[in-house]
């Protein structure tokens, strides 16, 4: 189980980076991506 979400959360970020990049850009997604990747 722990395996799966340490494959999600990558993937997850991944997706809504892209999305973000694409609506925005990658300015707004810094400070979101930063305090989740120490929290797993």
């Amino acid at each position: 189980m722990r395996i799966i979400k340490v494959l999600l959360l990558p993937l997850l970020l991944i997706l809504s980076l892209i999305g973000v990049d694409r609506l925005h850009g990658p300015r707004p997604v810094v400070p979101l991506a930063v305090p989740l990747v120490p929290g797993r």
